[in-house]
């Protein structure tokens, strides 16, 4: 089964705008992140594929999915332990890159297994401000 390709017109609704930016902890950059609404409907989200941010690729280990209180690495969604997102939820896609990224357009590519549904694909690009 081929993957399912979310268009852009779409991506660009559920982006959170102004969500794209470097997460620092204790003064260290230490990657960056984006946000997404959900407005498409409940899933449940059972597998987090390698992602692309301008030709480096991350693991599952390196991205963190938060949703609420709860954070999760990517690797530990699984179909016997995946993660429910309802209507209206946001969730934060966090990238482990010590220094982040510099200010610019980036180009995001990646994918996650959507239970009931397979893999669905989103790419897409965003602007790095600071």
């Amino acid at each position: 089964m081929s993957a399912l390709r979310v268009p852009e017109r779409i991506i660009k609704e559920i982006l959170v705008e102004n969500s794209f930016k470097n997460v620092k902890e204790d003064e260290k950059i230490v990657g960056f992140e984006f946000k997404i609404r959900n407005t498409l409907g409940s899933g449940t989200i059972d597998s987090v594929y390698v992602f692309k941010v301008d030709e480096e690729m991350y693991s599952p280990d390196q991205i963190i999915i938060i949703k609420g209180k709860e954070e999760r690495k990517g690797s530990t969604i699984t179909a016997s332990n995946p993660l429910y997102v309802d209507y209206g939820d946001v969730i934060t896609l966090r990238f482990l890159r010590e220094g982040g990224l510099k200010p610019g357009k980036h180009k995001v590519e990646g994918s996650l297994g959507i239970m009931g549904i397979g893999t669905v694909t989103i790419t897409f690009e965003l602007e790095m401000k600071e």
